[in-house]
């Protein structure tokens, strides 16, 4: 006989599931499959994508199919080592950085290396940078940092500052939410959501347009990254997309519970990609 307590559960997760029926969701917990993704120069190893690595390299991944970006949460998880080469001018090695991406060009969308990120040329676009070298041509504020860049430009509309080196080879875990009004960056090396945002793009006086920034209410969502004549290694490791907004963010490791009281499964493609597709 089941308990109240998992019946109580059962139910508050059943009715959310149910609130979120019309919702489209993108899994990866890692990179062991890259179905339902397309690669543009990166290559994929132990379950990682590395975006960019040596000298002057750039690299790409999106959805290979667009997703409504009206409201959204994502989560993701990304690592850069070896960070090496010449200094700039905080007396920092490794470069450059790596974007999150909405887009509406083409699934194998690939910007500049160097401080492009791989992201620069990239129109109807927004990225959020998480950059890792001080660019005096687009006026970083520093050499280690986060931007929100429109329509391919490098010169971000707005930028914070990071005291952690995003280059220190530990495991980050970002989450990037929009509510229809706001876009909001939280990062930490714990795995654990802050309650504060380290980012936020527009307010409810003067609400961000996502749709109307990149031209449409629909866009492949993914990443970018470069290296110049410094360099790091970039890699992703784990990435979530709901197309609807999830106040409190989502995970890139949803609890096993709520998949089995339910049977949904995470076979489709071993456990790296799931799909809930519109019903």
């Amino acid at each position: 006989m089941s308990s109240p307590r998992l019946s109580i559960l059962a139910l508050f997760l059943f009715a959310t599931l149910a609130a979120r029926g019309t919702a489209q969701t993108v899994l990866y917990r890692d990179f062991t499959s890259t179905t339902g993704l397309t690669r543009n120069s990166v290559s994929v190893s132990g379950g990682a994508i590395t975006l960019a690595d040596n000298a002057n390299d750039r690299g790409s991944v999106f959805t290979s199919s667009t997703y409504s970006i009206s409201s959204f949460s994502a989560a993701f998880e990304f690592r850069i080592t070896n960070p090496g080469g010449g200094t700039d001018s905080f007396n920092q090695q490794g470069a450059d950085g790596l974007a999150f991406v909405i887009q509406r060009a083409q699934a194998n969308a690939l910007g500049s290396s160097g401080e492009g990120l791989g992201y620069l040329g990239i129109n109807q676009s927004v990225a959020v940078e998480f950059d890792t070298w001080f660019n005096s041509t687009r006026a970083d504020p520093d050499s280690n940092h986060y931007g929100l860049d429109l329509n391919g430009s490098v010169n971000s509309v707005v930028t914070a500052a990071e005291s952690t080196r995003f280059d220190n080879g530990q495991k980050w875990s970002v989450w990037v939410d929009y509510n229809g009004t706001a876009l909001e960056v939280r990062a930490s090396t714990t795995g654990v959501r802050p309650t504060t945002a380290s980012l936020t793009y527009g307010t409810a006086q003067n609400p961000f347009d996502l749709a109307t920034a990149i031209g449409g209410a629909n866009a492949y969502i993914g990443f970018t990254g470069a290296t110049g004549s410094a360099t790091g290694t970039h890699q992703l490791l784990s990435f979530a997309f709901s197309d609807t907004y999830v106040p409190g963010g989502i995970s890139v490791i949803p609890e096993p519970s709520t998949y089995a009281l339910f049977g949904l499964g995470l076979g489709l493609v071993g456990v790296a990609a799931w799909r809930r597709r519109r019903g």
